[in-house]
């Protein structure tokens, strides 16, 4: 069972804590956060973020990265607690969305 653990709530792309005026700044420009983006043939998009918010709730280790599909009609998302889990996790839902069928609008 995990325990709540006391740490930061922000984090910077490296994973490191980070206080709120740079919190601040990562979220005014996106593109800062961005860890890959796929726009597949299909109509799908694959696309990995650094959350900056840590999204563990305390519980485990800090999750701040998130993997999302976009363009389809059920969910797919992932979390992970540094870049280079959120790089393989990003591989990961490309090569299982690049398969399916077309999006639909």
């Amino acid at each position: 069972m995990w325990q709540m653990v006391e740490r930061g709530l922000y984090y910077n792309m490296a994973g490191e804590p980070i206080s709120i005026d740079d919190a601040d700044k990562l979220f005014i420009n996106p593109q800062s956060r961005r860890v890959a983006l796929d726009a597949l043939p299909n109509g799908y998009s694959v696309s990995t973020v650094l959350l900056v918010i840590d999204h563990s709730l305390g519980f485990g280790r800090p999750m701040i990265f998130e993997t999302m599909v976009f363009g389809k009609d059920e969910d797919d998302m992932e979390r992970y607690s540094n870049k280079e889990q959120a790089l393989a996790g990003h591989r990961r839902m490309v090569e299982k969305w690049r398969s399916r069928p077309r999006a639909t609008p």
